[in-house]
């Protein structure tokens, strides 16, 4: 009788021995939506799920920018609130019903309510704000506070 040993590790991605985690770092997490899988047909929380809406945030030396993604909702749905530390984007996402009597193969389309605060360590020139909806992507620019932005010094001879 053989006896053969995989020298394959039981959660790929993960190195115990040197006490750091891969991708794969949640191990519990994992498990559990294996097992709500198998009794639900669905994850307990999708691999997608995060923060909504996911965004991107840049600067440049007179502003910072917020682009987001809201696909799918009208400007009259979503409310943006911008104070000198931050800006607030809530809204509601709303998606028709398909009927009462349909079984889901799949979904992970959701709706409802949706709020991201966003709190920066600049000062922003609250009554300067602009934002822009095109094509499910909101676009916001956010001037830095006067006080905040560099100032060029010239330097005396002599």
């Amino acid at each position: 009788m053989a006896i053969i040993r995989l020298r394959q590790p039981a959660y790929p991605g993960v190195n115990f021995s040197r006490g750091h985690f891969g991708k794969e770092s949640n191990i519990f997490e994992n498990e559990m939506n294996r097992l709500f899988k198998q009794f639900y047909g669905r994850d307990l929380m999708p691999a997608s799920a995060g923060a909504f809406p996911p965004i991107n945030i840049y600067q440049d030396e007179k502003n910072i920018y917020i682009t987001a993604e809201l696909p799918g909702i009208e400007s009259s749905d979503m409310d943006l609130k911008v104070d000198a530390d931050g800006i607030e984007i809530r809204g509601e996402r709303k998606i028709e019903s398909e009927g009462d009597k349909v079984s889901y193969h799949r979904r992970e389309r959701e709706g409802g309510t949706f709020s991201r605060k966003l709190s920066f360590k600049t000062k922003i020139d609250t009554n300067n704000v602009s934002a822009q909806l095109k094509d499910g992507i909101l676009n916001i620019t956010m001037p830095k506070a006067q006080e905040t932005q560099p100032k060029k010094i010239s330097v005396k001879t002599g």
